[in-house]
Formats: structure tokens, sequence, C-alpha cells
């Protein structure tokens, strides 16, 4: 019914997506609002640091996490045909809703494996880089104490 409605038809319908964007917007307007000064500059150096840790990690080729359960059933699925992509999906998600528990079980502890691999590989990763990362960071001896022991610029094992 929807690709046979007109444009205008459309427009009454307000998109869900766009709504709770402008929600989410407001919401975090009105926190940043009522931070101070001290507690806006740790929010900035959180995202910053947040930010760069993601970069550094496209930049270095990390491991890749792995998917949901439900995506790991969704690349079961990749070779069916279907007449388009709203169809795979929307038969896709009542295949899954309606997958019994010992199935869903399966994709469960497939997910639990390869997170298993994504921790070790990451671990291992992150001890390949270490060096790269340091070289990155200032030379003074106050950054270096900090580098050491207190922050490491890709953050926690995860």
């Amino acid at each position: 019914m929807w690709k046979e409605m007109s444009d205008e038809e459309k427009a009454k319908y307000p998109s869900p997506s766009k709504e709770e964007l402008e929600e989410y917007k407001r919401k975090k307007e009105e926190y940043l609002m009522q931070l101070t000064p001290d507690e806006l500059r740790s929010f900035d150096v959180v995202m910053m640091q947040k930010k760069a840790k993601e970069a550094l990690e496209r930049i270095l080729n990390a491991p890749k996490r792995p998917g949901t359960p439900y995506a790991l059933f969704l690349q079961d699925k990749k070779g069916e045909k279907q007449p388009n992509f709203a169809e795979f999906a929307r038969n896709s998600a009542l295949e899954w809703k309606n997958l019994p528990p010992e199935e869903k079980v399966k994709y469960q502890l497939k997910h639990d494996a390869l997170a298993d691999e994504y921790k070790e590989g990451y671990a291992d990763w992150l001890k390949s880089v270490e060096s790269v990362v340091r070289s990155l960071l200032p030379k003074d001896k106050k950054s270096k104490a900090i580098s050491k022991e207190k922050i490491h610029p890709l953050g926690p094992l995860e």
C-alpha cells in the first residue's frame, strides 16, 4: 500500500526516525546545558578519546566485532532469493521471531565463540600496535608516566 501512495499521502506520516532524532538532540542539549564547565570539558575529552580510539582502530586495521546472533542468522539467509530488500527484512524478522529457542541458541553459541575469538584477536592486535601508538604520544616525562600507567590511547580491552 505504501508503494502505491503518492508523495502527498506519504507526507501525512512523519518519519519515526526523524522524530526520534529530534528528541535525542533535544535531550542531549538539555543534558549538556545542566553540566558545569568542568563536567563539560570532561565530556568533550571523553568524546574526543572515543573518536580517536575508533579512528586508530580503523587506520590500524583492528579486528571487527562479531555480529549479533540475529546478524549471524541473516548471514545464513543471505543467499535466498527475495523480491526486494524490504520483503527480505520483513520475512527474516518474522522468521527470527518464530524461530524455536533451541535454534536461536545455536546462533547465540556461534556468537559467543566469535566474541571469544575477537577478544583474543583484539588483545593480540593491541600488543602488535602498541609501539606505533606509543610513538604517537607526546615525549615529555609527564606524558610518558600517564601513558604507561593510567591512560592507554586505545582504552581498555573490551
